[in-house]
């Protein structure tokens, strides 16, 4: 997340989404809060895209939980 590399910082927001998305439920439990704040500190890159994809990306994995929370619950 801290590399100087703007490519090596825009795979970590991919791969952090990636995570969050396709964690197994008993593992995301314990590590869901500190992916979530590694996709809000990228909204403050100093990336322009890096930060809308943060953005994006944060987007997308909570309307992917709040669907996959509601095929579940209900």
């Amino acid at each position: 997340m801290n590399d100087k590399n703007g490519d090596v910082r825009r795979e970590f927001i991919v791969f952090t989404y990636s995570l969050l998305t396709n964690f197994n439920i008993i593992y995301l439990k314990k590590f869901e809060p500190n992916l979530v704040i590694f996709l809000l500190n990228g909204m403050s890159d100093s990336l322009e895209d890096i930060a809308i994809l943060s953005r994006d990306k944060l987007d997308e994995a909570g309307i992917y939980r709040k669907v996959y929370n509601y095929k579940f619950c209900c």
